[in-house]
């Protein structure tokens, strides 16, 4: 899966190098969460176990409400929410300077791994 994961994030990297093209294959309005359904090299069969492996990866970003904490599915916009749904409508979710730092970061940590296993 980590394979999958790193062609992922590679294709990623280079879609938005491209200019981000809408829908070619990524869309603007959507984190890498749910932009891996439209990866051309993750077969529907693969998705949900490369989406865990992502979210697995992804930084952890607590923060607290009425007291709990609370783990956020928004870890590039401090867990804020209603940023991460402003980003979306604006189609601009893939200018994120966190979300394209933690792919840059990742894709470099798993080709590592990789380069170390073989």
């Amino acid at each position: 899966m980590k394979t999958l994961l790193l062609m992922y994030l590679r294709n990623y990297r280079e879609w938005l190098v491209e200019g981000a093209p809408e829908d070619e294959p990524y869309t603007k309005t959507s984190g890498l969460c749910d932009n891996i359904s439209r990866c051309p090299f993750v077969l529907p069969t693969d998705e949900v176990r490369v989406r865990e492996l992502l979210t697995k990866l992804l930084p952890i970003v607590l923060f607290y409400e009425l007291g709990e904490e609370i783990v956020s599915c928004v870890p590039f916009n401090n867990g804020n929410i209603r940023e991460y749904v402003q980003e979306s409508l604006l189609f601009k979710t893939h200018l994120n300077p966190k979300r394209n730092a933690w792919v840059n970061a990742t894709i470099d940590m798993l080709e590592k791994e990789n380069a170390e296993s073989n």
